[in-house]
């Protein structure tokens, strides 16, 4: 049985740039648009040339979902003029997928192939990225997703959010650094828009070249808020103090963390204010503080009563003296 595999997009009449996207997870075979992509990483593709969308079964079954999609890929490079810059971009599962087609790619290199210069591959939040990559460091995980063994020449971006944890797996087993990073699979993985620009102050930049000479440039892209406390803040809460908290705790769980993380633009009333208002006492108006002035009336009735106290007779002592029953007087 043969299977053939149609392009899922064609750049034969573009101009010298074209870039091809995949999308993450979605439990569908649909491709994306070009306004998905651009709205990655605050447009960061923008100056990349046109873009097309290729479609894949980006479901649960990584491994069979990955060859699937690099099956796509390759037939749609075949498509590309012979010269023309292409860069493949994928977010997530499409990330996963542009590994497998960075291999085969790599491997069709010693054949004679497409030259590194003209094949450049850009990731959003890639679970397989080698320096913060869940899979890279949980070995155990390659069973769904095995990583690819072989380094290529292609140049490739990284860029990934502080706290994902597909893509920003800590370093060291703390259980509260875990936890965090748990949180932020369904709060950070899951927003790569203008949160995740690598031109955001304190982003953490790093370069290095594999050992087949590829150059790969990483971003670590800070967030401003710690995804462990997210539930406090939906309920309304500013959870800035309890962040300042435990932040530090949690970083000591990583190798190198980005410098600066920017700060709430409208911090929200704290627990401890909330909690501080609910037992606070009524506070009186100053008109309650005054003295009030006595009534004439009550000042006349205390005057009299005063008066009258005054003017009632003392008892009369008398000397020791006292009648007897009989009409005289006895002594006591």
């Amino acid at each position: 049985m043969t299977i053939s595999v149609q392009p899922s997009a064609t750049a034969s009449d573009e101009s010298p740039g074209v870039t091809f996207y995949l999308q993450g997870t979605c439990l569908c075979d649909v491709s994306p648009t070009s306004q998905e992509a651009l709205g990655l990483a605050d447009g960061y593709l923008d100056s990349s040339g046109t873009i097309h969308g290729i479609g894949y079964p980006a479901g649960l079954l990584f491994a069979a979902d990955a060859v699937i999609g690099t099956a796509k890929v390759d037939a749609t490079l075949a498509t590309v003029p012979d010269g023309a810059g292409v860069t493949l971009a994928g977010l997530s599962q499409g990330a996963i997928v542009l590994n497998y087609v960075k291999l085969a790619q790599s491997l069709r290199d010693s054949f004679g192939g497409r030259r590194a210069d003209n094949l450049q591959f850009v990731t959003f939040g890639d679970p397989q990225n080698t320096t913060g990559g869940i899979t890279t460091k949980n070995r155990a995980l390659q069973l769904f997703a095995p990583n690819v063994p072989r380094a290529s020449a292609y140049p490739t971006t990284e860029i990934v959010r502080e706290y994902d944890g597909f893509s920003d797996w800590r370093d060291k087993p703390t259980r509260l650094a875990v936890l965090n990073a748990v949180m932020g699979i369904g709060f950070v993985h899951t927003d790569y828009g203008s949160a995740a620009n690598p031109a955001t102050p304190g982003t953490l930049k790093t370069v290095r070249t594999n050992a087949a000479g590829g150059t790969i440039t990483h971003y670590v892209v800070p967030t401003a808020r710690l995804p462990l406390t997210q539930p406090l803040r939906d309920a309304g809460l500013n959870t800035s103090l309890i962040d300042a908290l435990l932040r530090p705790q949690i970083d000591r769980a990583y190798v190198r963390r980005p410098e600066v993380a920017p700060r709430d633009p409208a911090p929200r009333p704290s627990i401890a204010t909330l909690a501080a208002r609910a037992h606070k006492p009524p506070t009186l108006k100053p008109s309650a503080l005054k003295p009030t002035a006595a009534k004439p009336s009550a000042a006349k009735d205390s005057g009299s009563a005063k008066e009258d106290k005054e003017k009632a007779p003392k008892p009369q002592r008398g000397f020791g003296f006292r009648k007897s029953r009989r009409g005289g007087e006895s002594r006591r």
